[in-house]
């Protein structure tokens, strides 16, 4: 189950982007789409929430709300609509590796120095070298022909 979650998330960022990416293909914008998208969701937890404890939850967050949070709704939403735009421009695959090259540099990062809240691990000459071999695969999949 430990890899079978991140690959089902994985899964799901790809069908994500493509529903999304349709609905512009459609005529109905951007704007529109990145609006559904945090819209459903919003929706979709704050059920979960009132259902699971009767918007408890809810009510402690709001009390603890501090502006930095508002970070992570700033990040996701750019996260989509950089993702969007570049499925336009660039195509799923190269969008994805790049994506998924940028994510993984940076995880080596976090985990390396214990940025914020991750405690540092020890990263091994494997994880690096996986690292390059994943950037050399995504300048193969991002390399045009002419």
């Amino acid at each position: 189950m430990a890899f079978a979650l991140p690959v089902l998330a994985g899964c799901a960022l790809v069908a994500q982007n493509v529903v999304m990416a349709a609905m512009l293909a459609r005529g109905l914008g951007l704007l529109f789409a990145l609006i559904m998208n945090s819209l459903v969701g919003l929706v979709l937890l704050c059920g979960v929430a009132l259902m699971s404890d009767s918007g408890a939850s809810l009510t402690d967050a709001a009390r603890r709300l501090q502006p930095w949070f508002l970070a992570s709704g700033l990040l996701g939403t750019f996260f989509v609509f950089a993702s969007l735009r570049s499925y336009r421009a660039l195509g799923a695959a190269p969008t994805i590796a790049l994506i998924t090259a940028a994510q993984m540099v940076l995880g080596l990062l976090f985990d390396a120095t214990g940025a914020y809240v991750i405690q540092p691990r020890a990263l091994g000459l494997r994880a690096w070298v996986g690292a390059a071999l994943l950037i050399c695969g995504v300048a193969l999949i991002v390399s045009r022909r002419t």
